[in-house]
């Protein structure tokens, strides 16, 4: 009923518009995929068929991780509209839904090895049923809380991310030896993600003293709430 060409064109198309206005950077390839980056990195592909090629690797750096899950919820919100604005039937919902990669098979995605693209050394394809995956570890978290925020190391002044529910930092990739430009790209990048002040202080306090105390609430630092005791971050 649909001509899978066209359909497919058009979800690139809108997808390409969406990722711009949200400040990533999407150029179209000759194949007529989609090639996503970050301000300053490469972070993957989106596949006409709708999945997401991106290299394994980034799925350990909690804030490219972020991104590709933005990414994939992008995919999901586009997909949607889509099929909203072009059916009339269950069974046309269906069809479409399907001819734009919103019901791959498990056993597809984990035996289908695409070729790599952008001379990465490991391409990962992530579909649509990842950008559903919950930590285990977050579902009792205060709630309010970001899934990522910056932070600048005391002492060093190193530029770190926080990642939600997890004890401890990761070095960000955009450190510089410059404790003043670290704090300031602390700040801009918190304020590109929507994270607030009493965010981060709640995330700098859950990841120091465990998720389950009242400064990782970020409530309590709202008005005259309480000040971050102990060791202060940023």
């Amino acid at each position: 009923m649909f001509d899978a060409k066209e359909m497919q064109t058009k979800f690139i198309s809108n997808m390409a518009e969406r990722l711009n206005t949200m400040n990533f950077r999407a150029r179209f390839r000759e194949d007529g995929d989609l090639t996503v980056s970050s301000s300053i990195n490469f972070l993957g592909v989106v596949g006409k068929t709708g999945e997401l090629y991106c290299n394994s690797k980034d799925l350990c750096n909690p804030y490219r991780r972020f991104q590709l899950e933005r990414i994939l919820q992008t995919m999901d919100a586009v997909r949607t509209e889509m099929v909203q604005a072009n059916t009339s039937t269950p069974e046309e919902a269906l069809e479409l839904e399907t001819l734009l990669g919103a019901y791959p098979s498990r056993q597809q995605a984990q035996e289908e090895k695409p070729e790599p693209k952008q001379n990465e050394d490991t391409t990962l394809k992530m579909v649509h049923e990842q950008s559903s995956e919950k930590n285990p570890s977050q579902s009792n978290l205060s709630e309010g809380l970001p899934e990522l925020c910056f932070s600048t190391l005391p002492g060093t002044g190193e530029l770190i991310c926080i990642k939600r529910g997890e004890s401890g930092y990761y070095p960000s990739d955009w450190s510089t030896d410059d404790p003043a430009q670290n704090c300031a790209l602390a700040d801009y990048n918190n304020e590109r993600l929507g994270v607030t002040r009493e965010q981060r202080l709640a995330m700098e306090c859950g990841s120091m003293h465990g998720w389950d105390v009242p400064g990782a609430d970020p409530k309590a630092y709202e008005q005259n709430g309480m000040k971050m005791g102990g060791m202060t971050l940023g």
